[in-house]
């Protein structure tokens, strides 16, 4: 990731497509957004450091910005920076790799739950309308697009815990949680340390949950209703 943060994208943000003999070049297309997107938000969620949820963000909102078809919905291949083209065609089928589309319509849903951001949410939306029909007539050529249409109907599970990384509790209750098959859920960490918590400006929503004790607390929501904080990973494992 550091590599590519210095030597594969402009000064002005925008992403290159290749590195060699020491240079950059290219103007990246979709699906190296969507991709490297996709990474930064797992890289995220398996060490709840905010620098990589920080870059998804900023490259997701540059997707946006280059590659969104304002008229129709969903994501063109090519940037509206890149040169003429006769046409900017849209990639949705999900062979052996899946389209930079069904990863991008996967990460707005996660980033938005994440986030609480209502742009990502409503692209979304609107994502999934663009394609419905495509998608509806073959199920199993966009089986990508699929885990965004599940992850779109079914509940989220927010999962934010208040705790230092690295201290032996909020390990204790990551063992927990990464112990459980949960495809549907999101989690955060927020630091003790208001000097430490970055997050809060990218998720304002954990700004009100709090430690019991002084102790790594987790606090679950399901569908906008919240169970009691716990700190105890037995306690924790009956509620998941």
């Amino acid at each position: 990731i550091a590599f590519i943060s210095t030597n594969l994208r402009r000064d002005d943000g925008r992403l290159l497509a290749r590195y060699r003999d020491k240079e950059a070049a290219y103007l990246g297309y979709l699906d190296d957004y969507a991709f490297l997107v996709w990474g930064l938000i797992e890289l995220y969620q398996t060490t709840l450091k905010p620098t990589y949820l920080k870059l998804a963000l900023d490259l997701s909102k540059d997707m946006l910005k280059y590659f969104w078809d304002e008229t129709s919905g969903g994501f063109f291949l090519y940037g509206n920076d890149a040169k003429s083209l006769i046409s900017r065609p849209k990639e949705i089928y999900d062979g052996a790799t899946p389209s930079g589309n069904s990863v991008a319509a996967v990460n707005l849903i996660k980033l938005a739950r994440l986030t609480g951001n209502p742009e990502f949410e409503e692209k979304n939306q609107q994502q999934l309308k663009a394609f419905g029909g495509s998608v509806a007539k073959s199920p199993s050529g966009h089986s990508h697009f699929l885990m965004a249409v599940w992850l779109n109907h079914t509940a989220g599970t927010d999962i934010t815990i208040v705790g230092n990384r690295q201290a032996s509790d909020t390990q204790q209750l990551l063992f927990v949680i990464n112990n459980k098959f949960n495809p549907e859920a999101i989690i955060t960490l927020k630091p003790l340390q208001p000097e430490e918590n970055n997050l809060a400006q990218l998720a304002p929503s954990i700004q009100n949950k709090h430690a019991i004790d002084g102790k790594a607390t987790v606090h679950v929501c399901k569908d906008y209703s919240c169970h009691q904080p716990v700190n105890d990973p037995r306690k924790l494992a009956q509620l998941l």
